[in-house]
Parts: C-alpha cells; sequence; structure tokens
C-alpha cells in the first residue's frame, strides 16, 4: 500500500521541518506524505496534480507533509498523521521543504540500483488518495516513467534490507525532490 513520500535523512543540521498554516475549515483532506504548496495569502494546502509532475506555476511545491494538529468542532485540540476534510480550525501542518531531504517512496515497479540517478514522476495526486485509517499519502514513484527527463523526483538509492531489493514490484526506494519542483524554497537554498 502507497504511503507518499517518508523522510528518512537531509543535510545535517538542517533536519527540522516547519510549521505551516492550513486555512479554518479547510475542505480536503492532506495526508502524511503529500506535497503541499504555499498560497499567496500564506496559507499551505494539499497539492493535486494528475499528471505526477509538480504544478510549478502559481503555486510550486513547498514541501511534504508529515504531521498536523488542529482544534476539532468540539473545540478539542488534534495532532494526527492527517488533516480531516473541514475537520477544526486553527490548523498547522509539518512541513519538510529542504532541498536535500531525502525520501522513502513506493515504486509499483521494480525499481534497481540501475535506475539510481535517473528522474520519475509521482502517481496517486488525486484528492482521495490516502488513507484516514493510517493517514498516509496514496501517492507512489511511477516505474514506467522512469528516465533521464525533467520529472519530480531523483532515484537515489534502493535500500537493502533482505528483502527489499529482492521485490519485483512494491520496491521502497530513496529519493530527492527535484530542484526545479522545489521552488518554495528560496533559490540561494537550492544547490
Amino acid at each position: 500500500m502507497p504511503y507518499g513520500l517518508r523522510p528518512v535523512h537531509g543535510a545535517i543540521g538542517n533536519l527540522h521541518p516547519v510549521e505551516y498554516p492550513v486555512a479554518d475549515s479547510y475542505a480536503g483532506n492532506i495526508f502524511s506524505g503529500d506535497f503541499v504548496e504555499r498560497l499567496v495569502n500564506g496559507t499551505v494546502q494539499r497539492q493535486e496534480t494528475t499528471t505526477g509532475l509538480s504544478p510549478v506555476g502559481s503555486h510550486p511545491t513547498l514541501g511534504i507533509a508529515t504531521g498536523f494538529r488542529y482544534v476539532d468542532a468540539s473545540g478539542t485540540p488534534q495532532w494526527s498523521n492527517y488533516y480531516p476534510a473541514s475537520g477544526g480550525t486553527d490548523i498547522f501542518v509539518t512541513v519538510h521543504e529542504d532541498p536535500d531531504q531525502i525520501y522513502l517512496i513506493q515504486s509499483d515497479g521494480n525499481t534497481t540500483s540501475a535506475d539510481v540517478g535517473d528522474n520519475a514522476t509521482v502517481a496517486g495526486f488525486a484528492a482521495s488518495a490516502g488513507s484516514t485509517a493510517t493517514g498516509n499519502s496514496g501517492a507512489y514513484l511511477s516505474h514506467s516513467t522512469i528516465g533521464q527527463g525533467a520529472l519530480t523526483l531523483r532515484i537515489v538509492g534502493i535500500p537493502e534490507d533482505g528483502s527489499n531489493e529482492n521485490l519485483t514490484a512494491d520496491k521502497n526506494v530513496l529519493v530527492k525532490i527535484l530542484p526545479a519542483v522545489l521552488q518554495g524554497v528560496l533559490s540561494d537554498q537550492i544547490p
């Protein structure tokens, strides 16, 4: 089952995510592992696309959501792996925005060490993609898109744990978000 992007390690000294506000009563689910974008009013929302490419237009990718806090309709503070649509007020999302961050993501194919250094897109961006039971995103690496083009992710490794490297599908892959996708980060921070 896909789980979106999970931060595993980043640049020394810059491992801490940042909290951003979400508009009160935001109408969509946001899951841990989802791409998020910052709007002109300073709030953050889930980034959706059906192409797997980040919409690098007026709302470029800010980073990856990893947790939420909000006040529910009864006035009770909540901490969660996902934000339920129209679920509350005083909403904040924790975002990993470091351009050097390494993430773990599930591939839908037999991604191997021969693919390290290549780029790929992400699928599973649809508004309904994600699990309210686990709080995990439904995004995954689209194996069929692996190549050298200007895509969304760069494959940087295949974790070897005795079984992952032997899978032919649903393999875990280490990736970085390409700098052209992380347009929300200050340009002087992008290598």
